[in-house]
């Protein structure tokens, strides 16, 4: 075995800059690996939150879709009922020429025999 000296006991700039860069990237390597299991559990949570909000939000879009589905049907309904009134309105304004038609012929006709007595 070699016996040691003072001058292999020395460290000098190189070697210590090496070393350092070496120590360096291990704990870059290190602290990187942390970082992305600590980003990857919080992906995690992250991801079932989304999923429990996304969830509530399509309860929400269906209780809306059956509460507008029965207003929708309502409507229908309302209009239907318009839509006969408005045809009902339209034959009874029709019936209501006719008669007055036949009303001012039947005054014509009175006021005739009125004055030929």
């Amino acid at each position: 075995m070699k016996k040691k000296t003072f001058r292999d006991e020395l460290v000098t700039k190189g070697y210590l800059t090496d070393k350092l860069a070496d120590f360096s990237e291990a704990l870059i390597d290190q602290i990187d690996s942390r970082m992305d299991k600590r980003i990857g559990q919080v992906e995690d949570r992250l991801d079932k939150r989304i999923d429990r909000v996304e969830h509530r939000i399509d309860q929400v879009e269906s209780n809306l879709d059956k509460k507008f589905d029965r207003v929708y049907i309502s409507l229908d309904k309302v209009i239907k009922e318009l839509q006969d009134m408005r045809e009902e309105d339209a034959a009874g304004n029709l019936q209501e020429r006719r008669l007055e038609k036949k009303v001012e012929d039947h005054e014509k006709r009175i006021k005739n025999l009125e004055s030929q007595n």
